[in-house]
């Protein structure tokens, strides 16, 4: 068996787990799926590289479109993500996060 098209595929889940109400809903399940897939894969064609100048303040701005970080580098050296330590209500040890667009050092 083989689905063609979208709505082949609502009519088709539908009838798999017998729930009316799927072809009203298709639109609003099928963008929560999209969104879940898209934080969770990721693919070498969406990764670029960029080098970004801290500000004063240890601060740089990401360029625009980003999605994800996947590592930072000083004088190409991997440089660790920083964890935030809930019972010192800090960060812990030496290293970056980000902050929406603002990579934090």
């Amino acid at each position: 068996m083989s689905i063609a098209d979208y709505s082949e595929l609502v009519i088709e889940v539908a009838a798999r787990t017998g729930r009316g109400d799927l072809p009203q809903r298709a639109a609003m399940l099928t963008g929560m799926l999209e969104d879940y897939f898209n934080k969770r894969l990721r693919s070498t064609s969406q990764e670029a590289s960029s080098s970004v100048t801290t500000d004063a303040n240890g601060d740089a701005s990401l360029p625009s479109g980003f999605i994800e970080i996947k590592g930072v580098y000083y004088d190409d050296v991997r440089v660790p993500r920083l964890t935030f330590s809930p019972v010192e209500a800090d960060f812990t040890g030496w290293g970056w996060y980000s902050e929406g667009s603002t990579l934090k050092t």
